[in-house]
């Protein structure tokens, strides 16, 4: 089913996209880490603005801050920020899986619904 819309009725989305580090000579490597990906997480009423980390050990950290909210009440709660985490984790982990050594997902994107 496709997406329609800017925001999901209920749960969230995940959207990211992969800012692939540089290689001594400047070129993109994605297959080296640590990884950092850019990008949203969006529910129904309001909208985050994400940075993620992933490092090479598989530690991910999520940071991010609602979009025209200062101060903190803006800041990303703990529950999306973990729910995030689970997600990329879980994408990391999925491709290393499927081949050895696999690069990284280029792009997340995923709909988690309330439980």
């Amino acid at each position: 089913m496709p997406i329609v819309g800017d925001r999901p009725s209920h749960g969230l989305r995940v959207l990211l996209d992969l800012q692939a580090p540089k290689d001594e000579a400047g070129q993109a490597r994605a297959s080296i880490g640590p990884w950092r990906y850019d990008g949203s997480i969006v529910t129904p009423d309001r909208r985050f603005d994400v940075q993620v980390h992933v490092e090479t050990n598989g530690d991910v950290t999520v940071v991010g801050a609602e979009v025209g909210v200062a101060g903190p009440e803006g800041k990303l709660p703990d529950d999306l920020a973990e729910k995030a985490k689970l997600i990329v984790r879980s994408a990391h982990r999925h491709a290393r899986d499927e081949v050895k050594d696999a690069p990284p997902p280029r792009r997340i994107q995923r709909w988690r619904g309330e439980k």
